[in-house]
Parts: C-alpha cells; sequence; structure tokens
C-alpha cells in the first residue's frame, strides 16, 4: 500500500481519453492522498470506499459506473465529482466546495451527518447547479433523488415551505448508528415550517425524537374515524386501521374516491373493458385495488390510489349491501367524528322448483322475495307469479277470467271474474299433483303432500311431492280396507272404473 501516495491519476478530462480496461480499484487507507481522477474509465465498477483518506481533497470519478461512494470522516474534501451512485456516505465534512453527479436518478441510500455547508458551496446535478445560499444542497440532492428509500442525516438546518418534503422523508427506511438498515428513517437536527398540522407533529416527534420542529403557526385537527356498518374499523391499503385528521372546520375527504368524480367503478384495469375515447375526461375506480385512472380520450392513464378499497358488508338471505357512500362526511370537524359507511340495500329473491320426483319438474317460481309465500298450482290454475297487485303489475281481469293470480310477497290470491280482481283464499288457487306413470303394471301413487314448506321463502329451494304408492301389485282378493294404503285404494277404484 503507498500510505504516502498525495496524487493518483487514472483518468484524464482530455478530449477523447478512455481506459475501458479499468474494472476495479481499492484505495485503502491511503491517509497522505489529496487528488484522484478515475475519469473516463467507464468499466469500473462497484463500492469505492475512501473512508481512510483523510487528506483527500479532490475527487473525480466521472464517466465511471462505482455503485457506492463513501468518503473519510472529517476529511478536508472539497471538490467531489461523482457518477450516479445508488449508494453515498458523507460525515463531517466541512470543507466542501462543490459536489457534482451526473445524475441523482440512481441514488438509493444516502448517509450525511453533520456536514457544514457554507453560503458558497455549490451541488451540480446533470447541467443544474445550485449554491447553498439559495436552497439546503441536501434538499436539492433529495429533491433530484426519485429513487431515494433510505436514509440517515445527522444535523439537519432547514427551512421548509411546506411539510411535504418531511412527509416523505418519514415513509423512507433509515439507518442505525453502526450502518446497519433499520425500518425506519433517521434525522436530527432542526427544521421550521410556517404551517404546521396536529397529525404531522405527532407522527414525526414519534419517529424522529432528535429533530427539533419549529413552527409559527399549528393547525388544529381532529381524528376522523372510519368504520363499517357494524362498526367494525375501515382498513387502509397497508392493513391498518384507517383515522383521517381533518383541519378544525373543514369536512373530511372521501378515501375511496380522494375527491375525484369517479364515473365507473368496476374490478380490473380500465383499458381492455372501455374505450377511451367514449369516457373522455371521466374518471374509473378500479374497485380491486383502489387505483384511479382518467381518459384523455386517447388512452386511460394513472392518476392516484384510494386510501381505503371500497367498503364491503356481507350479503345476508333478505338483502345484498352495495356501498353508497358514508354519513356525516360533508359536515365540518370541529370534534372527533366516527364516520360510518353507508350501503343500499336490495331485497334477495329466489326460485322454488316444484318436483313430482327427482327428476320431474312441475313448475318453476321465479324471483319470489325474501319470506315471500308460494304454493303449487297447475299453470291453468295460477297463472302468474307477481310482488304487487295484478293491476298494479299490468294484468287486466278481463284477459284472465276464470284465472287466479298470486302476490307471492304475501301470500295473497287474486281470481279474476272478467270484470275485477278479488282476493280469495290462499288454498282455492292451490291444486294437487298426479302422478299417474306406470299404472299399467299397477303401480299408483297418491300425493300425500309436499317435502318442504314453502310459507317463508329464505333461499332458492327444491320441493319434492311425496306419495302414498303400491308396487307392481293390488291387494289380494278378502282384504280389508282398513288394511290398505290410500294408493292401493285408488289403484283397485281405477282397475274397476
Amino acid at each position: 500500500m503507498a500510505t504516502n501516495l498525495q496524487r493518483l491519476e487514472i483518468g484524464s478530462n482530455v478530449t477523447g481519453y478512455t481506459n475501458p480496461n479499468l474494472e476495479g480499484l481499492t484505495i485503502g487507507n491511503s491517509k497522505m492522498l489529496e487528488y484522484l481522477d478515475v475519469r473516463n474509465c467507464p468499466n469500473v465498477t462497484g463500492a469505492l470506499d475512501l473512508s481512510g483518506c483523510l487528506s483527500l481533497k479532490q475527487v473525480y470519478l466521472e464517466n465511471t459506473k462505482f455503485t457506492g461512494i463513501s468518503f473519510a470522516p472529517g476529511g478536508l474534501l472539497e471538490i467531489a465529482h461523482l457518477p450516479a451512485p445508488s449508494s453515498l456516505t458523507m460525515r463531517e465534512l466541512i470543507y466542501l466546495q462543490n459536489l457534482s453527479l451526473e445524475n441523482a436518478g440512481n441514488l438509493f441510500t444516502l448517509r450525511v451527518e453533520e456536514c457544514e455547508f457554507n453560503p458558497a458551496t455549490t451541488i451540480t446535478i446533470g447541467n443544474v447547479t445550485t449554491t447553498q445560499g439559495d436552497q439546503d444542497i441536501l434538499i436539492t440532492l433529495i429533491n433530484a433523488a426519485n429513487s431515494l428509500s433510505r436514509i440517515r442525516l445527522i444535523g439537519v438546518d432547514w427551512l421548509l415551505s411546506n411539510t411535504s418534503f418531511l412527509d416523505r422523508l418519514s415513509r423512507m427506511a433509515g439507518i442505525d448508528d453502526d450502518a446497519y438498515d433499520i425500518p425506519q428513517s433517521v434525522l436530527t437536527g432542526d427544521a421550521f415550517v410556517s404551517t404546521m398540522r396536529q397529525s404531522s407533529l405527532a407522527v414525526y416527534n414519534a419517529i424522529w425524537p432528535y429533530l427539533t420542529l419549529r413552527y409559527d403557526a399549528l393547525v388544529t385537527q381532529f381524528p376522523a374515524t372510519f368504520v363499517n356498518l357494524d362498526g367494525e374499523p375501515i382498513y387502509d391499503l397497508d392493513g391498518n386501521e384507517y383515522v383521517q385528521w381533518v383541519d378544525a372546520g373543514t369536512p373530511p375527504y372521501d378515501p375511496v374516491t380522494k375527491g375525484y368524480d369517479i364515473t365507473i367503478r368496476n374490478s380490473g384495469a380500465p383499458f381492455s373493458q372501455y374505450n377511451a375515447s367514449t369516457f373522455a375526461g371521466k374518471y374509473y375506480l378500479d374497485i380491486s385495488n383502489g387505483n384511479i385512472y382518467l381518459s384523455n380520450g386517447t388512452v386511460w392513464y394513472y392518476v392516484d390510489v384510494a386510501d381505503v378499497l371500497t367498503p364491503t358488508y356481507p350479503e345476508t338471505a333478505q338483502y345484498t349491501y352495495e356501498f353508497s357512500g358514508w354519513d356525516t362526511i360533508e359536515d365540518a370537524m370541529t370534534n372527533p367524528r366516527t364516520i360510518t359507511a353507508q350501503y343500499t340495500l336490495t331485497e334477495q329473491t329466489y326460485t322454488v322448483k316444484f318436483y313430482r320426483d327427482p327428476t320431474t319438474v312441475l313448475r318453476t317460481v321465479t324471483n319470489v322475495p325474501y319470506g315471500g309465500c308460494v304454493g303449487y298450482a297447475s299453470e291453468d290454475s295460477i297463472v302468474a307469479y307477481i310482488t304487487s297487485a295484478p293491476l298494479t303489475a299490468g294484468y287486466l281481469p278481463g284477459n284472465y277470467t276464470g284465472k287466479y293470480i298470486q302476490d307471492v310477497s304475501t301470500g295473497i290470491t287474486y281470481y279474476s271474474n272478467g270484470t275485477l280482481w278479488t282476493t280469495t283464499q290462499y288454498d282455492e288457487a292451490l291444486t294437487i299433483p298426479t302422478f299417474d306413470d306406470n299404472e299399467d303394471s299397477l303401480t299408483f301413487r297418491v300425493f300425500r303432500g309436499w317435502d318442504k314448506n314453502t310459507g317463508f321463502i329464505t333461499g332458492d329451494v327444491n320441493v319434492y311431492a311425496q306419495w302414498f304408492q303400491t308396487y307392481s301389485s293390488l291387494p289380494v282378493l278378502g282384504t280389508r280396507m282398513n288394511e290398505m294404503n290410500v294408493a292401493q285404494i285408488s289403484g283397485i277404484c281405477k282397475r274397476h272404473q
């Protein structure tokens, strides 16, 4: 190791220079190194650890592929021209004059501790240069780093226009004292925001206990807790109970629509389901994942995601439930409030089938409402099953003289005398099924009833006729009548007609 090395030039910024042969570089503890130039070595890659180079003042790494770069804590670094690293570590640097990155789009991890930047310090990202005196260069770097997701920032001193910057940092992961990854970002120092909301302050204080937050005004907020019809919590897309903190005097927003005027609600993205030109300017909500799309007349494009999925409520035998909105969501918040999901109820309808035997359907009655009453009748007896009075349903009595119509929601049976519909007894319209197959081989049947009660319908039901029956024979001569069943007596009568 060249411990006394002060200047190392492997690269050059001379026009046309390139060194494709260098693929890796290890510097080690070169404590005397002041100048490092690896420019235009396009194949060199990997992490570049300069943490042992305390005297390093200038480093030029343009047009390289170094992925991670770390500088010596308390070093003398003045100029650092970097490629597009995924990781950058700077600690206790107080002499930095210029920091330059080809771009910040690849930056994933950032560790900056107790660095002091004077007003003349500049940062250049791509072709854009910003001076510390105009905007904190650390803020400039973070704003340009779209992929940044892990930070450790110690000793910041920020003047912020609003809390959106802090909100972004709050969602990132962090790095602990020993450089191990941790779930929550680390931020210490001071930050000033002119207006701070109560809920934001609570979050920041909880996750960043060593960050001093200052503000001119604190906006009072109240929690709006969203629950389902049964009082159970509504959950956000991360599985947490959903609570919306709302400024005093203003109403909450709908966490399903996020304030967008939704035209279509369906499951799955709209691309293949709906023609974008037909729905120009309209919003679509994918109820399966909460994604919100807008049609510009040519294509659908993603614009946002809901806070919560569209609430659902389990159907009962009587009703299905379709989400219709929230109670009290339009009222201004003056106290904590619980907001409950509302639903449109649709009464369930069912199908009743009457069977002569396991394979022969005698009659099918559809659209029977929950709690409805249905009795069996042949089609020349009850000609229609409805859920209202005949005239309301459009049945004129003159067209149904001598016929019955039954209201299955009430069990009332109507009879037409040709002029009027009159109510009649339920049983008057009912008929008894017959089953006369195989009587030539002495098999006789007489109806004895149905295997199920159809006086209060609560679901689809198959009703099977029950029969008194003979089996290919009649009683022998001399059998007393009280020793015969109904089918045998009926069979004897039919045989002697």
